[in-house]
């Protein structure tokens, strides 16, 4: 891969509160545009079904996580928004109802000279994605795709040598009780970034954290471990790689735990293009036992001549590579899809 030079993004550090100001104080007129925007949309009052929501996720992200409490309401002050709205967005209380499948798609292997890579693509179209570090006291220092003003993170890497790489798993209607007092994977993937420095810290984090939500993780840290974890609030599993390659898209790939969905009341249809997109991953890297090279990688994240039977889409807001054991504390990116653009480089300083 070429490795232009490195490029500056915005750096958060100290007290939730600090945080929270800093955000506030760096992006606060787009972030009041946007809450706007998200409040004319879906208003916390109509329908009523949205307080019951708002109020279980509230009382769930104190009980669990009351440092992004207090980060989101020092934010909401200081660019002058109502809390409630803010922890609104936050919470995403519009994406409950239905079914929610996105198009980020995950890939990773071990390259014979280099050792693990990992790549993965964020494919929201959403416009107030930001690349941002973030360095909580008392915390590791990270790097993610950020939304500005929440206190989420999404994609990203930190400072010990960890690498998160997720995907949306089509599992948002399961019928199953209580689901409304857990919490989505955007708060687990900011903690899974500021306290893990292992996989199997990683590991351990999300199999005790109430998701409510699917989502697919790539586990992988500087020592050469990986772990693929499809979760959802009906159970978790791991799918193993397939001729020593992890590939996944949007949707259930073990077995048991879609067996398990199902017998919940969840029939797992995936729609075609998260089906073309593992297929074509399938193809390219796990028919047949061959090595892979990080070049492969991104070449396949960087291919639209057969879409949708690729990788590479349209709606992409960033697209990563980690050298996870080559190069621990740097993470290779392009800001939108990678066809035609420059590779940019991050590393901690």
């Amino acid at each position: 891969m070429r490795k232009p030079p490195s490029v500056s993004i915005p750096v958060f550090e100290g007290s939730p509160a600090r945080i929270g100001r800093q955000i506030a104080q760096w992006g606060g007129q787009m972030l009041q545009r946007h809450v706007a925007q998200w409040g004319r949309l879906h208003p916390l009052d109509k329908p009523s079904y949205y307080r019951d929501w708002f109020n279980r996720f509230y009382r769930q992200l104190r009980k669990r996580c009351p440092h992004l409490v207090e980060q989101i309401v020092a934010t909401a002050r200081t660019a002058n928004i109502p809390e409630e709205e803010l922890f609104a967005m936050n919470f995403r209380v519009w994406g409950i109802r239905g079914r929610h499948e996105r198009a980020c798609s995950i890939l990773g292997f071990r390259d014979p000279k280099i050792g693990l890579v990992v790549g993965n693509t964020l494919d929201d179209p959403v416009s107030t994605y930001q690349m941002a570090e973030f360095r909580p006291k008392g915390q590791y220092r990270f790097a993610t795709a950020w939304w500005i003003g929440s206190a989420w993170a999404a994609h990203g890497f930190n400072e010990a040598g960890l690498i998160v790489a997720q995907s949306s798993l089509a599992a948002n209607d399961l019928k199953i009780p209580n689901r409304l007092d857990r919490l989505s994977s955007d708060f687990l993937q900011r903690e899974l970034l500021a306290a893990c420095a292992a996989v199997n810290e990683a590991e351990q984090l999300v199999r005790a954290w109430p998701l409510r939500n699917g989502v697919n993780y790539l586990l992988a840290d500087k020592n050469g471990q990986a772990k693929l974890l499809q979760c959802c609030p009906i159970g978790i599993a791991e799918a193993k790689p397939v001729h020593g390659v992890w590939a996944l898209s949007n949707h259930v790939i073990v077995p048991a735990l879609r067996a398990k969905m199902e017998a919940a009341g969840y029939v797992h249809a995936p729609n075609a293009y998260t089906a073309c997109r593992l297929q074509y991953l399938s193809q390219q890297f796990q028919r047949k036992p061959k090595p892979h090279t990080v070049k492969n990688l991104a070449q396949a994240l960087n291919s639209t001549k057969k879409f949708p039977n690729c990788i590479a889409n349209p709606n992409t807001a960033y697209t990563f590579v980690w050298q996870v054991e080559h190069e621990p504390g740097k993470m290779h990116y392009t800001d939108g899809p990678a066809v035609g653009r420059e590779w940019q480089t991050y590393r901690f300083k």
